[in-house]
């Protein structure tokens, strides 16, 4: 799966990838053109929702700059809005894991760059990393695989002994979460650190706390 960041304004036209990208997020196949604006929709919705979450079809279209037409066209509710929303989001935060190549890079570069590239899909987004998961069969099946890859993670750090061997992987996951979480949405330092530092700091707050080491 592979998910995009910034539309481009043009397009010559759509690879394998993109084609089932757009079919997940949109749930019908799409020209090279309506794709592009539908994410263009999307970022737009997920600007506007942040500062308005009563924003209407019609405000988020103008944001968007497209048409009434092809706004319902593409979107015929609010509530068919915010699932392409979501499914958005979780799809790009599952192509974040799998760049990270979990399987082929040694467990410590790819805890780093998974951390890292998760980091950087949540930082670039405004409404959708607070918006609750749809209850949509994509929303599901991306969530799955995000626990398939994120659980492999940390498997194989623990294999590699970068966590304890009688850890708990499902509350290392719920600790891993929340930190990357809380670091991607809590701009404490004013935007000056880069997606790599806030990486770093992250992976050592979970490989080694805060605490002192015992005597």
């Amino acid at each position: 799966m592979r998910c995009v960041g910034r539309p481009p304004r043009k397009i010559e036209g759509m690879d394998v990838a993109d084609k089932e990208l757009a079919e997940r997020v949109f749930g019908v196949r799409v020209r090279a053109d309506a794709y592009v604006k539908g994410v263009e929709v999307l970022h737009a919705a997920d600007r506007l929702l942040r500062v308005n979450p009563a924003a209407t079809l019609e405000e988020i279209g103008q944001a968007a700059g497209a048409s009434r037409a092809t706004i319902y066209r593409r979107f015929p509710t609010r509530g068919d809005l915010l699932i392409a929303l979501s499914r958005w989001a979780t799809c790009r935060i599952v192509a974040a894991l799998e760049d990270a190549q979990i399987g082929v890079l040694p467990a410590e570069q790819a805890l780093h760059r998974a951390t890292r590239n998760v980091i950087e899909v949540k930082v670039g987004l405004e409404y959708a990393r607070t918006l609750a998961p749809a209850d949509d069969p994509v929303v599901a099946e991306s969530q799955a695989r995000m626990r398939e890859l994120a659980v492999g993670l940390l498997t194989r750090c623990r294999e590699a002994g970068l966590i304890t061997p009688g850890a708990d992987l499902d509350w290392v996951l719920t600790v891993f979460y929340a930190l990357v979480h809380e670091a991607a949405v809590s701009d404490r330092t004013g935007g000056t650190e880069t997606p790599d530092r806030i990486a770093s700091r992250v992976i050592d707050t979970l490989l080694h706390g805060v605490g002192t080491t015992p005597a």
